[in-house]
């Protein structure tokens, strides 16, 4: 009976490890992308990211407003998220 179930299991085993490999290679973006949005880097170079986007977006009304009639405070501009959807970045400010 030992016998006959270690052939099982094996068999299980040669059977489970191409399943699992179908599975991970049809997940949107492979299973490498699917994972990395956990790695403890990508959330400080997000931070970052927004930091920069909202420090450039708050230089760059400055001298628009003096072409313009707009009145608005560059230091009221907030990134509020960053984020990739369908592969474009995208972002909310507020």
């Amino acid at each position: 009976m030992k016998k006959r179930s270690g052939l099982i299991y094996g068999l299980l085993y040669i059977v489970v490890i191409p399943l699992f490999a179908l599975i991970y290679y049809l997940l949107p973006n492979h299973f490498y992308h699917s994972t990395v949005r956990y790695e403890p880097s990508i959330e400080s170079d997000r931070i970052y990211l927004v930091h920069g986007l909202q420090e450039a977006l708050r230089n760059s009304v400055g001298p628009y407003q003096e072409q313009t009639r707009w009145s608005l405070d560059p230091k009221s501009i907030k990134v509020a998220n960053l984020w990739v959807e369908n592969g474009v970045p995208a972002m909310e400010v507020s």
